[in-house]
């Protein structure tokens, strides 16, 4: 099966998380964002800043799992929709999923998985999807073509120097942080 890869997208084997997160899938749960998706081998969920997808790998390693080792992913991967898989992973791979009207979309599976499936957050609709209108910005960009302008409602704000425009960029490192403590309590 594949799952919806869009801006940042960490992804764990449903396996590893049994395993080594506390509570296994239903912890998990429990400490995910509402871009959570899952099938019977992987999950994954999005993040739209860099730092709230360190603050959230943070968090795993915390429990137990590894991220980065001798080059490659361990039992955290971090995938970009643009870029695709950000470093070695020897379990999962990034492609492109088509459906309706041959549109595709960024997608990752399990190595070896047979399953023609795909799976993508509850409410997902490709139309006000970030893959459609492929407003999603790499941290080189915003480094490069963004100006901070300032934080609210959970979204960082920011002047697009080419357009003129205010982008906003998501933000989940306080509802992390407050779902993880309930979690841990």
């Amino acid at each position: 099966m594949s799952i919806l890869v869009e801006a940042y997208t960490i992804i764990l084997r449903i396996s590893t998380i049994e395993e080594k997160f506390p509570g296994g899938m239903n912890g998990f749960v429990k400490a995910a964002n509402a871009t959570l998706r899952f099938d019977e081998e992987i999950a994954g969920m999005e993040f739209m800043a860099p730092e709230d997808v360190m603050f959230f790998i943070r968090m795993l390693q915390r429990h137990g799992l590894k991220y980065f080792e001798d080059e490659k992913f361990v039992d955290i991967a971090l995938v970009c929709q643009i870029r695709g898989l950000l470093a070695h992973c020897d379990w999962l791979q990034f492609g492109h999923w088509t459906f309706e009207n041959n549109i595709k979309v960024p997608a990752c599976r399990l190595v070896g998985s047979k399953s023609k499936e795909f799976v993508a957050y509850r409410g997902w609709q490709y139309e006000r999807s970030i893959s459609s209108r492929f407003d999603f910005w790499p941290e080189d960009i915003i480094d490069r073509c963004l100006k901070f302008l300032r934080h609210e409602n959970d979204m960082d704000i920011y002047l697009n120097l080419q357009t003129g425009e205010e982008v906003y960029i998501g933000r989940d490192t306080g509802r992390i942080n407050n779902k993880n403590k309930e979690h841990n309590s």
